[in-house]
């Protein structure tokens, strides 16, 4: 009686697990499908920490749907937390990855600003696929890119009549993409000098690049606090806005410069280009922007917004002529070359319907891809 008590158990035990399991990797119910909706929803906005808590009550209920798992992957790695991230993918690519879920990873690193540990990716990748040509191409070029760039090469230099050694020394760091270790210089920099103007506005600039809105923009207001004619601080406050999805403070700041300084053109372009960007009017957009460009023929941040524009209407050599652009005229600096190196990942994966890098395009702005 006992020994079939025990298979009595067991039998239900290993039923109870086939059911669990088909639970786990079924399809997602109508409503769960709108949770994922809401996900990506909330992913475009940049709104990650609700995206996360969203997804956990999903994982909980699909523990190894294929889906699930890779939104949870791919929030953890634009939060910040990578080595969970890394984890959680290398879980999915050990049973099969596709050729897109790998390329997405490797721009969620490039877009984190994790360049060598990208490099060292695709590495991998191209060593574990060696007849992929998109994956080979990709590989070549980021290595070609690497071995002929030069280091030197701000895009915008700081408007202070005087900067200290120790600031230069900074810029340096930056030029490098030592964003870390110039975050540190600059901070030992504040505490001596906590008003040093050119030490504010690189640290701001730096927060904004690592994804660090927040405290990018309670610097750059302080700066505007400080320094009120400085129409320069309002813009870049303004693009750090509409970078992390605040596009009602953004507008306010911009209508805030434009009423200060209406002599100035290319600020009152940018101001209305923003505007139309922001509520998705493409068509006035784009008539903005090359409104912004007639009098800034050369401002990276109208380029890339531009070239986002034509991605975003799938006029996508319209978008890769801005893009060359761009890169002709910042080839020495190094943000600028991570940007054509992500516009080249965009035009390889225009096509995708899910994913990382379908969202970026579908994104209003970005995590601040140029150093402006």
């Amino acid at each position: 009686m006992k020994n079939r008590l025990i298979s009595f158990i067991i039998i239900v035990t290993f039923l109870l697990s086939i059911v669990f399991k088909a639970r786990a990797e079924s399809e997602l119910t109508v409503d769960d499908r709108a949770q994922i909706g809401e996900i990506y929803s909330l992913e475009k906005l940049k709104k990650f920490d609700e995206a996360l808590f969203k997804i956990d009550d999903l994982l909980k209920r699909y523990p190894d749907n294929r889906e699930v798992k890779w939104t949870y992957a791919r929030l953890l790695g634009f939060s910040g937390k990578w080595k969970d991230s890394s984890d959680v993918f290398d879980d999915l690519c050990a049973r099969g990855c596709e050729e897109n879920e790998l390329l997405t990873y490797a721009h969620i690193l490039q877009a984190q600003g994790h360049d060598p540990e990208t490099l060292e990716y695709m590495k991998k990748l191209a060593d574990t696929h060696p007849d992929d040509k998109k994956i080979q191409a990709i590989y070549t070029e980021m290595l070609v890119r690497k071995r002929k760039a030069p280091t030197a090469g701000i895009i915008t230099a700081v408007p202070v009549e005087t900067v200290s050694p120790q600031t230069k020394r900074v810029e340096s760091l930056i030029s490098e993409q030592k964003f870390d270790q110039a975050l540190d210089e600059l901070e030992n920099i504040l505490s001596a000098s906590p008003e040093d103007e050119a030490a504010l506005l690189w640290k701001a600039r730096i927060l904004s690049w690592r994804g660090r809105y927040a405290s990018s923009v309670q610097t750059y207001e302080h700066l505007i606090s400080v320094h009120p004619d400085r129409a320069v601080y309002y813009r870049e406050c303004g693009r750090v806005l509409g970078w992390s999805g605040k596009y009602g403070r953004a507008e306010r700041i911009y209508n805030k410069a434009a009423d200060r300084f209406p002599e100035n053109k290319g600020l009152q372009a940018e101001a209305l280009a923003k505007k139309a960007y922001y509520h998705d009017l493409f068509f006035v957009a784009e008539k903005r922007y090359q409104d912004w460009l007639n009098y800034e023929p050369e401002n990276p941040e109208a380029l890339f917004d531009l070239g986002q524009i034509y991605a975003r209407s799938k006029r996508y050599t319209e978008a890769e002529a801005v893009y060359a652009k761009l890169v002709k005229n910042y080839s020495d600096n190094a943000q600028a070359r991570r940007t054509r190196e992500k516009a080249d990942i965009f035009a390889h994966a225009m096509s995708t319907d899910t994913g990382v890098l379908s969202q970026e395009i579908d994104s209003p702005s970005r995590p601040g891809d140029l150093p402006l």
